[in-house]
């Protein structure tokens, strides 16, 4: 069975993808690590952010293995600098 992901862009990733908001279909159940893996395939531009964007469920940080499902605010938080 798959799910439809409605995933919140941020910062360099909503830049990068073009959008603040996009969607993915991922097999159920499915985690955090892979509505990543997901996006970053289906957006090439997002592998230099890979390692270091972190993904928040119903605004919580994730853990890779957190599991995410249709209806869950998912939101992609790249690495943001500044000072």
């Amino acid at each position: 069975m798959t799910q439809t992901i409605t995933v919140l862009l941020f910062a360099a990733a909503r830049e990068t993808v073009g959008s603040a908001e996009t969607t993915l279909s991922l097999a159920a159940p499915a985690t955090a690590r892979a509505v990543l893996d997901a996006l970053t395939e289906a957006h090439p531009g997002l592998r230099g952010y890979h390692r270091a964007m972190r993904v928040a469920i119903n605004g919580a940080y994730a853990r890779d293995d957190d599991p995410v499902a249709a209806g869950d605010e998912v939101a992609i938080i790249p690495p943001v600098a500044g000072g």
